[in-house]
């Protein structure tokens, strides 16, 4: 059977069942699916640390030397601490009353470096918008979360570099895994890193409604990664789902967490 025959007989199979089930049926098998599939799902840090740690084996590194941009409060880097000690890792912040709270809570982790900037694809001044001052909402942009009882009425002006800018004045650390959590701004600091990601094995990142206020899609991603030789798994109850090919599919704007592996080493 061919390609198009077996998509044509799902099709029909497809609305045969949707003709027979109701909306509130069709709704709740729509929500399994989508979190089956690690869309919507958040698996915990403690969850991500772990598929890191595991991937980290699969590609080989004997240390792991990371950057978390996007530090927030620290809860990522110090959960890889606790599970992997031997780490270095380089924590971004750029929101100054937040920074403050990651000092305090990673003051006694060793080989742990800390940025009160934001990385972005140009260097310059921003703007962080949230909804109060230590929030891990902020954001580059104002989104608009009125649906959620939520209004970004803070801002506050913030340096931004870019990943290359920063290599350059630090060239004797060698980062070869790099996370990302910066509110749909993701593909900016991939965009501002173009010279240091061939030394990057393992990229994690993540996509979901932050990307609508942004105006990113998944599409985006992949074609940014496509020809720069990187595999995409998305993080599921399950494991690691390898996205082989792009759809339309993919833009389910829930949470979700990915990681970009280079193909030299993946598993």
């Amino acid at each position: 059977m061919s390609v198009q025959s077996r998509a044509s007989l799902r099709s029909r199979i497809s609305i045969l069942f949707a003709r027979r089930l109701p909306f509130r049926v069709l709704r709740i098998l729509e929500s399994i699916s989508q979190v089956g599939l690690g869309k919507g799902w958040d698996g915990g840090i403690h969850n991500e640390i772990e598929v890191l740690l595991s991937l980290k084996e699969s590609v080989g590194l004997s240390r792991i030397v990371a950057l978390d941009v996007g530090a927030n409060r620290g809860s990522w880097t110090s959960t890889l601490k606790l599970l992997d000690p031997f780490s270095e890792i380089h924590a971004f912040e750029p929101s100054s009353a937040t920074f403050e709270v990651l000092k305090l809570n990673l003051q006694n982790l060793d080989d742990v470096y800390l940025y009160p900037i934001a990385l972005g694809n140009l260097e310059g001044k921003g703007s962080l918008f949230s909804n109060f001052e230590t929030s891990p909402l902020a954001s580059l942009s104002m989104r608009r979360l009125e649906h959620q009882d939520i209004v970004f009425s803070n801002t506050e002006e913030i340096d931004v570099t870019t990943l290359d800018s920063w290599i350059m004045q630090n060239p004797d650390f060698e980062p070869n895994i790099l996370k990302i959590d910066v509110e749909g701004h993701e593909l900016e600091v991939l965009q501002g890193g173009l010279s240091l990601l061939p030394q990057i094995r393992i990229i994690q990142f993540e996509f979901g409604g932050t990307d609508i206020d942004s105006k990113v899609f998944f599409q985006d991603f992949w074609y940014f990664f496509l020809p720069r030789n990187f595999k995409i798994y998305r993080l599921t109850p399950k494991g690691l789902l390898e996205i082989e090919g792009y759809s339309e599919n993919e833009e389910i704007f829930k949470f979700s967490t990915l990681y970009a592996v280079s193909r030299e080493s993946a598993p």
